[in-house]
């Protein structure tokens, strides 16, 4: 119990809601111009790319960010979710990927079920 106490006192707490496919576009974009990129990333830049993009996405995603000190903060910036990716543990970080990742694949699936109207 003092355990569960102590976590509770120092974690982070992320609202997340989903975002349409708009986002994600415009998430390419935004790594596009914050790497001077033409066209199709080239192999040597892909990692750089997908970086930016996921940073950009992830700044829409979140919704809201609630601190330890229960101050709770709107949607970050990019620059903000980029300095929070360098300032969480690698598991934390993967666990708000999957987080995100599964989000957008459950919103994806009611769109899909949704422009289909054969039934």
């Amino acid at each position: 119990a003092e355990l569960r106490a102590t976590l509770a006192e120092s974690g982070i707490t992320f609202e997340l809601q989903s975002v349409p496919p708009l986002v994600t576009e415009a998430a390419d974009r935004y790594a596009r111009r914050t790497l001077s990129i033409k066209g199709k990333p080239t192999e040597d830049k892909q990692v750089d790319f997908n970086r930016a993009s996921d940073i950009y996405l992830f700044s829409n995603v979140i919704k809201s960010v609630t601190l330890p000190s229960g101050e709770t903060k709107p949607r970050l910036t990019p620059s903000e979710v980029g300095d929070l990716r360098d300032y969480l543990p690698q598991s934390e970080w993967l666990r708000l990927v999957i987080a995100v990742t599964e989000i957008q694949f459950k919103q994806a699936i009611g769109e899909a079920a949704v422009s289909d109207a054969d039934f």
